[in-house]
């Protein structure tokens, strides 16, 4: 049976090694309980979605996020001096959502990455050059996805080929005597 409590505070003084302890917690039984929805305030404290249930609710991310799970998850830390697991804190477990990584780029040979980005995550573009007298091969953009993947593959910078065609004409001129 359920009992409606606000605020219940256990204070054990006396426990001695056994293997088990029974509690019994008195209070005014009732025959049902309305759900709270924790998500009508401050989101439930949620990042992104939150979704209600009965007696509990639960957070969800975006297309394209993660809820955090582990400190490091995507390159989202802990703040020093939190835990993750107070409502204060900036980043929360399983509240706050972290983007979706893609795997490192680097600069093509001949030509640059044009990003001083240590990790790449959705929805970051990219841009790639290719050095003087180097042509590029492929797409000069990239898009990292919301699935983590990249939306094609990096560029490679091939040396242009020079061809000159001079039409050339001479003409001579002779005084007259």
């Amino acid at each position: 049976q359920a009992i409606e409590v606000r605020v219940l505070e256990l204070t054990i003084k006396e426990f001695s090694n056994n293997a088990c302890m029974k509690l019994d917690i008195l209070g005014c039984h009732k025959t049902n309980c309305f759900d709270v929805n924790e998500c009508e305030q401050n989101n439930g404290n949620c990042e992104q979605i939150c979704i209600n249930s009965q007696g509990s609710y639960r957070c969800a991310c975006e297309i394209g996020f993660d809820l955090l799970t582990e400190d490091g998850q995507g390159g989202v830390h802990i703040k020093d001096g939190e835990t993750g697991l107070n409502a204060l804190d900036v980043i929360r477990y399983n509240q706050t959502c972290v983007p979706r990584l893609c795997a490192n780029l680097s600069s093509p040979k001949n030509g640059l990455l044009l990003s001083t980005a240590k990790t790449f995550h959705y929805p970051m573009v990219v841009q790639f050059q290719c050095d003087f007298a180097y042509q590029m091969m492929g797409a000069s953009h990239l898009k990292c996805m919301q699935d983590g993947s990249w939306n094609g593959t990096a560029p490679f910078c091939l040396r242009k080929l020079a061809f000159s065609y001079f039409n050339l004409k001479l003409e001579f001129f002779f005084p007259n005597k």
